[in-house]
């Protein structure tokens, strides 16, 4: 099934790499990244732990999934700018329904950029759609089905993780290695990279596996170069840097395991 939002690096391009990397068996699935969460819908795990730094987003997953079909008639709105400024302003200033508020400017905004500025106030312009709600209905019942029985976390990455055990699944996805980074108002720093790729190994000797993606930078490939790396190829249209705009390559990391199949 396809995601529910809209999210700058969304891995549904990249699925087919990422699938081939798994492990071929694994207990718990963690996604502690998740934004709009390609891999997890993909795959539809049992009992998964799914968590984001932005709370807004982990709010609408659990709205989603406690009550679709009262999302579903608050999502039931008109799609015109005049519409989207004041459902942002409405957002903005916490009033009225939130997770449909948050689904209306993710369908509607700019190229799908969800941004927000340092005080945490989304402020992405809108966007020129047609039908930017079309199958909504569907897709929000089908991400409560998805999210049956699964916990959803809001917060740091690390706490996402805490309960990961021995066979246990993690997939990585943080902002990537020097590129914009708006989603949450606190952003992802270089020493941030580098605490990552320190929980990555905390977690590979507790016998857990991780797959991580990232920028193809230097300082990714010394972070984990005691893992397997693998580079792919993939067309990105979000950047700081326009030259970083297109196809680039990326990294997939493999620690704690071999993978079972490749493509």
């Amino acid at each position: 099934m396809k995601p529910l939002v809209k999210w700058p690096g969304g891995k549904g391009k990249l699925l087919p790499e990422l699938t081939a990397r798994m492990p071929a068996t694994y207990g718990r699935y963690f996604e502690p990244f998740a934004g709009g969460a390609a891999l997890f819908f993909h795959l539809q795990p049992d009992g998964a732990v799914i968590g984001d730094a932005n709370a807004d987003l982990i709010d609408t997953y659990r709205a989603v999934a406690d009550h679709p079909e009262e999302v579903i008639s608050q999502l039931a709105e008109p799609f015109t700018p005049e519409r989207y400024y004041e459902i942002r302003a409405a957002f903005n200033a916490h009033t009225g329904p939130r997770a449909a508020q948050f689904l209306y400017l993710n369908r509607c905004c700019f190229n799908g950029l969800w941004r927000v500025n340092r005080h945490g106030e989304f402020n992405t312009p809108c966007g020129k759609y047609k039908a930017p709600f079309a199958g909504m209905p569907e897709r929000i019942r089908a991400t409560a089905q998805a999210l049956a029985g699964c916990t959803v976390h809001a917060g740091d990455y690390r706490d996402t993780v805490d309960s990961a055990r021995s066979g246990d699944f993690v997939y990585m996805d943080p902002p990537y290695d020097g590129t914009w980074c708006g989603y949450t108002a606190d952003g992802f720093s270089s020493d941030a990279q580098a605490e990552l790729a320190r929980t990555v190994d905390l977690l590979v000797s507790r016998g857990v596996t991780v797959m991580l993606s990232n920028s193809d930078t230097p300082r990714v490939r010394v972070l984990y170069a005691k893992w397997r790396i693998d580079t792919v190829r993939c067309k990105r249209s979000i950047n700081c840097d326009g030259g970083g705009r297109g196809e680039v390559n990326e990294v997939i990391v493999m620690a704690g395991y071999e993978p079972a199949v490749l493509p």
